[in-house]
């Protein structure tokens, strides 16, 4: 009884499968096949190219400052007093959380930098 339902209903979808796949064939022929969807392209969006923000300090800079301070110290630096000494130098910063973490990067990748237990001296 149940099956018999479910035989009936799966006949009638699968009628109506095949009204619709002839439908959008009828509908292919008459667009024809010289009408192809082109496949999404990666990368940017088209249009105007937005404008790089010009660099506050020249390259190299930074690393310079990180020395000048550290030799006029004479004695290891944590990196937050670091940063502050190395602004109070003439080093332009326009957020000073992102130059501690500048400050701390090239530290650690600085071959003339040690980092000590009480911060950072030089070699």
């Amino acid at each position: 009884m149940i099956s018999d339902s479910i035989q009936e209903a799966l006949k009638t979808l699968e009628s109506e499968r095949n009204r619709l796949d002839a439908a959008i064939g009828a509908l292919r022929a008459a667009l024809g096949t010289a009408v192809a969807t082109a496949p999404r392209k990666r990368g940017r969006k088209p249009g105007p190219a937005r404008a790089r923000s010009a660099k506050i300090a020249p390259r190299g800079l930074l690393k310079q400052k990180i020395h000048q301070v550290l030799k006029m110290a004479g004695k290891p630096l944590p990196a937050a007093v670091l940063r502050d000494r190395v602004i109070k130098a003439g080093y332009p910063a326009k957020n000073p959380n992102n130059l501690y973490n500048q400050i701390f990067a090239l530290g650690k990748k600085d071959s003339g930098i040690v980092k000590t237990k009480e911060g950072f001296r030089l070699r």
